[in-house]
């Protein structure tokens, strides 16, 4: 799981200030968004608001197993509108 702002427009809305809802989920309306981890995308599984908490974002990701495990594997997340710049996280198997 992966937890960040900025990822646009829900389906259903969401109001201003409201926590993202359990039932129905709320997600995410771009189709483009993708994880990369180094040059290697995860399959997103999930793509909407945080259940319960307000103006956050969550990605369910999976790690492909060619990605290499380490202490320091670039991850980044692309949208239809924008790239993140590139953070290191820790991945181990």
């Amino acid at each position: 799981m992966i937890f960040l702002t900025g990822l646009g427009a829900l389906n259903p809305p969401v109001a201003d200030g409201a926590a993202g809802p359990v039932s129905p989920l709320s997600r995410t309306t771009d189709s483009d968004i993708q994880v990369l981890f180094g040059s290697d995308a995860g399959r997103i599984l999930f793509s909407g608001a945080a259940l319960g908490f307000v103006g956050l974002y969550q990605l369910n990701v999976t790690i492909p197993d060619s990605v290499v495990q380490g202490p320091a594997v670039p991850m980044a997340v692309s949208t239809s509108n924008a790239f993140s710049c590139f953070t290191d996280i820790a991945i181990g198997f």
